[in-house]
């Protein structure tokens, strides 16, 4: 008895570790991570100014004006496409399932590719790490996350000192801003909202603006437009248009307040 229960023990431990994808190693350094549950809390900063009232923003666009798009490849051209980002950037290398980036600064990041194959009792699964190349204007390497059963997200790494953000493609319409220095995630899925506006700076990202969001009415759900010019806009079915501006005093949300239950903070 005591054998078959060890044996079913080492069986249900192996199937369990075999289940979990290895994490990236990122070099001993702390990211940014955007693509978890949205936290209750809000970070302590500054209050960010409310103008409550109607306000003018034209319809999305789709694809959202900035937004990270996925790579458009299939499995027979990812793998000369990704070469040819390599070859013309310097530090950013593959090692067999491996993807190494090497910044100025501190060691090495590696996102390691892995893959759980089906069985009769079981779908199979897959995490496949691509190089998609820099950031238009910040010139932040972007590896984009592949899932078996998900849609995909994206690291983004400094170059220099290899500082990460992790932001997600899914429910999250992630944008970047004309200049490539600001970046928006907007967690469209459930209440509360979350929209969290990030500076991509010469060596970190920083958490400029955080945002939550929680309606008295179910119906009201945003969209991200995306950045256009220098302002942030979305729109509210159900309730209008929204902004987030920066002035010379500091951040501002303008829109129908009252109806999105809005609460900011401005940790920086």
């Amino acid at each position: 008895m005591r054998i078959g229960l060890a044996a079913a023990l080492a069986c249900c431990f192996a199937t369990a570790a075999l289940a979990d994808a290895p994490a990236p190693v990122l070099g001993g350094r702390t990211p940014l991570d955007l693509t978890g549950p949205t936290p209750e809390a809000l970070p302590a900063g500054a209050a960010v100014t409310m103008q409550d009232g109607a306000v003018a923003v034209a319809a999305c666009a789709d694809p959202a004006d900035g937004q990270v798009l996925w790579l458009p490849e299939d499995d027979a051209d990812a793998t000369n496409s990704e070469a040819t980002r390599i070859a013309a950037t310097h530090g950013v290398k593959r090692e067999g399932d491996v993807l190494v980036l090497t910044p100025k600064e501190g060691e090495a990041l590696r996102f390691s590719d892995w893959s759980l194959p089906e069985r009769p009792d079981a779908d199979g699964d897959f995490v496949r790490y691509r190089y998609a190349g820099e950031l238009a204007g910040s010139a932040w390497w972007r590896v984009e996350v592949q899932y078996g059963h998900d849609a995909p997200s994206s690291w983004l790494v400094n170059p220099t000192s290899g500082h990460a953000v992790h932001v997600h493609n899914g429910g999250e319409t992630t944008t970047l801003s004309p200049d490539g220095r600001w970046l928006a995630t907007l967690d469209a899925n459930s209440a509360p909202y979350r929209l969290a506006l990030v500076a991509l700076g010469d060596g970190a990202a920083t958490l400029a603006v955080d945002c939550r969001f929680t309606p008295a009415n179910d119906d009201v759900r945003p969209s991200g437009c995306g950045f256009r010019g220098p302002r942030y806009e979305a729109t509210w079915a159900g309730a209008g248009g929204m902004t987030l501006e920066r002035t010379r005093t500091g951040w501002t949300l303008a829109g129908p307040m009252d109806a999105l239950g809005a609460d900011c903070r401005a940790p920086r």
